[in-house]
């Protein structure tokens, strides 16, 4: 949580910030990203460019082991607005 808040205070207006694990674990993802954005209201999520099959409802991208064929990753980009 320190991390995506220590890079969002140098983010400029317009600027995109990539919040990414090596983790599926929606404690680690999902939800570091829900907290951030009930307390950071200038950012909004934005539709990764990736594959379909790898964005979820959430606007984020997942892979799993067992359907992707690599390691599980959790990436979800960001933009500040104001």
């Amino acid at each position: 949580r320190l991390m995506i808040s220590n890079a969002a205070s140098v983010l400029r207006p317009g600027g995109r910030l990539i919040y990414s694990t090596c983790s599926v674990e929606r404690e680690e993802n999902e939800q570091v990203v829900d907290d951030f954005l009930a307390a950071r209201s200038e950012f909004l999520k934005v539709t990764p460019s990736a594959p379909d099959q790898l964005v979820t409802n959430e606007r984020c991208v997942r892979t799993w082991p067992h359907r992707d064929g690599c390691d599980g990753f959790f990436v979800v980009c960001l933009e500040r607005h104001g």
